[in-house]
C-alpha cells in the first residue's frame, strides 16, 4: 500500500525536544522518500504498515505530536499530482544508490 505519512513534533521544549524530531526523521527516512520536510512517500504492505505505526508511535510525544498516515490504496498511479520543483523518487521502482 502506498501512504502518504506526515509529522509535527512540538520542540518548544528545547534540546530533547529536537532529539526527537530528529529520532522520527531518521526512523522515516529509513522507510520512505522525503518529499518536504516533515512528509514521506512510502510503500508497505499491510503487516509492515502496522508495525511502522508501532515504531513511530514509540518516538514521539503523544500529548504534542502527531503524525498523519494518508492510504491512498496499492499504487500511486494517477493520485499524485505535482506543481513546481519535483524531486521526488518512485518509490515502487527500485532503487540503487
Amino acid at each position: 500500500m502506498f501512504v502518504l505519512v506526515t509529522y509535527d513534533i512540538d520542540t518548544r521544549g528545547g534540546k530533547l525536544d529536537l532529539k526527537r524530531m530528529r529520532d522520527v526523521s531518521k526512523f522515516c527516512e529509513k522507510h520512505g522518500i522525503r518529499v518536504q520536510n516533515s512528509v514521506f512517500e512510502m510503500n508497505f504492505d499491510y503487516s509492515s504498515f502496522l508495525f511502522f505505526k508501532q515504531e513511530l508511535n514509540s518516538r514521539i510525544d503523544i500529548n504534542r505530536d502527531s503524525v498523519r498516515y494518508y492510504i491512498l490504496g496499492n499504487s500511486p498511479d494517477n493520485r499524485i499530482e505535482v506543481s513546481g520543483r519535483n524531486d521526488s523518487i518512485n518509490v515502487r521502482s527500485a532503487l540503487i544508490f
